[in-house]
């Protein structure tokens, strides 16, 4: 599994390019540095091209530089590559680079009180999020690392389990050898269902030993973040999917609340673009 790592050589996607070459590391798979290199210069605007050429031979060298950098700063060090890409829609660029290298796993940065809102790392992970068909992981910026912990799966039992998203889920427990958890999140009594999904995991993935949650809170977000925060758990997963409410998480506003309240990795599961 190629680990996909974009960047705009801000410290803050330093530090996520910190977090996915250890991960990439502990889990033996190579890891693909990603940087869009587009000038913004007008259209037919023949003067440029010289221009544009030294700038990707610049961004070809600075990545050069920053794959060397994180090969010092990650001991044991995974296989490093760069792609650099251009286009004028970054998160295209990232996600078609994506699917041509055959990536498995996105991971991104997002940035403070704004969440996912503006710059490379901003509103392009908001559309990656939203588009991708394979995972993608977005890290707080106030993420504290945590190597114990569980993998905590937040479903809206109205709507079921995707047997696709939650065969990846299993998968990443399985790779990271973590215990699969689970979160029912309900705005109303759900027990019927709740007790329908427990028994389809526990006959489905016999081999693992879940634990199962149950919150009831017209407050989707705030029962989310509050519930994950306050306990011991290194990733949260959700499995965004048209017509449920994590699906319009992954809109503007909530999400960036969402986002903004977590101090641990996010995992988005799905294995198609929700838009």
């Amino acid at each position: 599994m190629k680990i996909i790592a974009p960047t705009d050589f801000s410290d803050l996607s330093k530090s996520a390019l910190i977090y996915a070459a250890q991960l990439a590391a502990s889990t033996n798979n190579p890891l693909v540095l990603v940087y869009n290199a587009v000038f913004e210069g007008p259209p037919r605007a023949t003067v440029l091209i010289n221009l544009e050429e030294k700038i990707e031979l610049n961004a070809i060298e600075d990545m050069k530089m920053l794959a060397e950098w994180l090969k010092k700063s990650v001991e044991p060090s995974p296989d490093i590559f760069i792609e650099i890409t251009k286009n004028h829609n970054a998160a295209e660029a990232i996600l078609k680079r994506t699917k041509d290298i055959d990536g498995g796993l996105i991971i991104l940065s997002t940035r403070g009180a704004s969440g996912l809102s503006g710059s490379i790392l901003g509103s392009v992970s908001s559309e990656v999020l939203r588009k991708s068909s394979i995972p993608v992981m977005a890290l707080p910026p106030e993420m504290e690392s945590k190597k114990e912990g569980g993998f905590l799966f937040a479903i809206d039992p109205a709507n079921g389990l995707h047997e696709i998203s939650l065969r990846k889920f299993f998968a990443f427990c399985k790779i990271m050898n973590k215990n699969p958890q689970f979160l029912f999140v309900t705005m109303e009594d759900k027990s019927n269902e709740i007790a329908a999904l427990k028994s389809y995991i526990s006959q489905t993935y016999p081999e693992f030993k879940c634990e199962y949650h149950i919150v009831t809170n017209n407050n989707i977000v705030d029962c989310i973040a509050d519930f994950t925060n306050t306990h011991n758990f290194s990733m949260l997963a959700i499995a965004p999917k048209k017509h449920n409410f994590f699906e319009r998480m992954f809109g503007k506003s909530i999400t960036t609340k969402l986002i903004a309240q977590l101090k641990i990795p996010v995992l988005s599961l799905t294995d198609e673009s929700i838009d």
